[in-house]
């Protein structure tokens, strides 16, 4: 009993440092434009994305070396893709019935990414997010901490659902769905960086939609 309860503590504690790392990086893009926008905020967003991978690593949710990416492996990300597409659009119609048009997440980023250059909105939402949020949400919880138990699938989804600050049930919907998505892909195929690809091609064209 004793033990295990040191191995929660334990893993309490490195989920919240790990996410601590990760809502550093994000929140940098605040510090607005100029110099900060075009070497600081990178260099910084970067960093937290090493030590993200670094600390991932170590406790084995994977290895570089292993991480490899198909033309096959693309195909079946493409067809999650549209699976969560609809996850989210049942999100967006309790958001409508509800008198909404946007998340509340969605307004603060667009807040944020008016004083920010392209190239941090991509960097930021493209790959930090998906890189950072996956082997955190995902990797850590679902394979360390649950060993890919339905349980695990689902308090993922429940805390990514939370983590993008939901103030209706259209909101949490929207992000519980998304999260969903993502955590029954990594059950069935035990592999991050294909969660990762499935997350980053998501947010890809949200900020692609945003910028152009």
């Amino acid at each position: 009993m004793k033990n295990k309860f040191y191995h929660l503590i334990g893993n309490l504690l490195t989920f919240f440092g790990l996410m601590s790392v990760d809502l550093i990086g994000i929140n940098l893009i605040n510090l607005g434009a100029g110099p900060y926008d075009y070497i600081i905020i990178p260099l910084s967003i970067i960093s937290s994305i090493w030590i993200v991978v670094l600390v991932s690593e170590y406790l084995g949710i994977f290895t570089m070396k292993d991480v490899s990416i198909n033309w096959q492996d693309i195909k079946r990300t493409l067809k999650w893709f549209l699976l969560s597409i609809l996850a989210t659009s049942l999100g967006a119609i309790i958001l409508y019935f509800e008198g909404g048009n946007t998340t509340n997440n969605q307004v603060s980023l667009t807040e944020s990414f008016s004083s920010v250059s392209v190239f941090t909105i991509f960097l930021l939402t493209a790959i930090a997010a998906p890189v950072m949020e996956e082997l955190i949400i995902r990797g850590f919880l679902i394979k360390k901490c649950f060993n890919f138990s339905k349980v695990g699938v689902l308090v993922s989804s429940i805390i990514f659902g939370m983590l993008h600050h939901p103030t209706s049930l259209g909101e949490f919907t929207t992000y519980f769905g998304m999260g969903l998505v993502l955590g029954i892909y990594y059950k069935k195929t035990e592999r991050i960086e294909l969660v990762i690809l499935l997350h980053g091609i998501h947010n890809f064209i949200g900020a692609f939609a945003f910028v152009f």
